[in-house]
């Protein structure tokens, strides 16, 4: 069947071109989504008219997404999702998901057949798309799908059981709390030892007090014992007379004693 386009067609043609196809791809797609007619007279006598039309067009978008592209090359497009353990996304991006993040970039609204995606992206990872921003401008992307609020939960905990990241005054408190104690530790620490010595300064001069004084009880002793042996033996060597006379007497009052 020969149809004239009224829109573009991948790899057929633009509006206004006059193409052979097949009858059933003309009947059950072409025609019913509205991207071509049957080639009458009246619609060939219209085909350039149409296609000069469609040629302006293409022209005027290309020139407005000049400016983009390189914008848009040089910052990743990133996509925030909420995660499950192990970067696991809850649902996945899709080209849908890509082409509304680079519509509100762009300032145009992009539609999502202009996303090459060959599947939709289901966890914490960066890819590379390619987006068709006008007719004949392409610009190839890095699209950086990220987890909201930061990294994702560990595989041991739930989206609820995940503890929140500590503020900047939470981390302050605690290392202040950390110091007081270290140096109330510290100043224990530093006492204990002090009043140990006070406790034993006075047991120690009490010890050392009573072995000065055993010392002097001994001293005395010895000089006592001593003394009594020098002076017995003084007295023996000073009179061995004495001695003798003594002994003589008390042999003659034991004699008188027996008569």
């Amino acid at each position: 069947m020969q149809i004239v386009l009224i829109d573009e067609v991948e790899n057929l043609g633009i509006a206004g071109d006059i193409r052979e196809v097949k009858d059933g791809f003309a009947r059950n797609y072409l025609i019913p989504q509205n991207l071509a007619v049957k080639a009458s007279k009246g619609e060939l006598a219209r085909a350039n008219s149409r296609k000069k039309v469609e040629v302006e067009r293409r022209t005027r978008l290309n020139t407005e997404v000049e400016g983009v592209v390189e914008e848009l090359e040089g910052k990743p497009v990133v996509i925030e999702v909420r995660v499950g353990p192990a970067g696991r996304l809850y649902g996945s991006v899709t080209a849908t998901d890509i082409a509304e993040v680079i519509s509100e970039r762009i300032g145009k609204e992009l539609d999502r057949h202009a996303v090459t995606l060959s599947q939709p992206i289901r966890e914490v990872s960066d890819h590379t798309v390619q987006v068709r921003l006008a007719p004949d401008v392409f610009a190839t992307l890095n699209v950086s799908v990220q987890p909201e609020g930061g990294s994702p939960p560990t595989e041991h905990a739930t989206d609820d059981e995940a503890a929140p990241e500590p503020t900047v005054d939470q981390v302050i408190a605690a290392e202040e709390q950390r110091l007081e104690e270290e140096t109330a530790t510290a100043e224990e620490d530093s006492e204990q030892p002090d009043e140990a010595t006070e406790e034993e300064a006075p047991a120690a001069e009490l010890d050392e007090a009573a072995t000065e004084a055993s010392v002097v009880e001994e001293d005395a002793s010895a000089d006592e014992v001593s003394s009594t042996t020098d002076d017995a033996s003084s007295d023996e060597a000073a009179d061995p007379a004495a001695t003798e006379d003594d002994v003589s007497a008390g042999e003659k009052r034991g004699e008188s004693s027996k008569d």
